[in-house]
């Protein structure tokens, strides 16, 4: 899959210093993807994301490098729940936006999904912003859904159907 600055594709062994730096290793990202933060790159085990069927890397079209990942968290063969990430040096400039679009756009005309769901921690605006341009719809709210880093979360979903 391409954009007109990204590249999506699988993750591979190559991307785990990448991976590390963006996501693990990064306290921000990590308050708003569910993930395991990891303090030293050398406790870093990549192996568990290389299994991850439906995991996706992020690139910079100009350099090839992961600067996030899109995935699918779960599904049926009618509907998929999509989760994504992008390295904190690289929010607040359309990229997530960009692949999530993308994205999008491959489950429905590839992969013949009827609808997509995602959902973002309430006091997550941004990845609220990404959802409503990608033309997603408010669908509802889960209060306290889960518990994630010592706090209960309550959870905003957002949808779009194939048109």
């Amino acid at each position: 899959m391409e954009t007109e600055r990204l590249i999506i594709n699988s993750i591979n062994e190559n991307d785990k210093y990448a991976y590390f730096k963006n996501i693990a290793n990064s306290k921000s990202v990590l308050k708003t993807f569910v993930d395991k933060y990891v303090e030293k790159y050398e406790d870093f085990s990549f192996d568990r994301y290389l299994k991850i069927p439906d995991l996706y890397a992020i690139r910079l079209k100009d350099n090839g490098s992961l600067i996030g990942v899109i995935l699918i968290v779960e599904g049926n063969e009618d509907e998929v729940e999509i989760g994504y990430a992008i390295g904190e040096e690289y929010w607040n400039k359309g990229y997530t936006t960009e692949a999530k679009k993308c994205f999008i756009d491959n489950l429905f005309t590839e992969r013949k999904y009827k609808r997509i769901k995602a959902a973002f921690f309430k006091e997550n605006i941004a990845s609220k912003r990404v959802m409503e341009k990608s033309n997603m719809k408010y669908s509802h709210e889960e209060y306290e859904a889960m518990e994630y880093m010592g706090e209960k979360k309550t959870l905003i979903y957002y949808y779009i159907n194939r048109e």
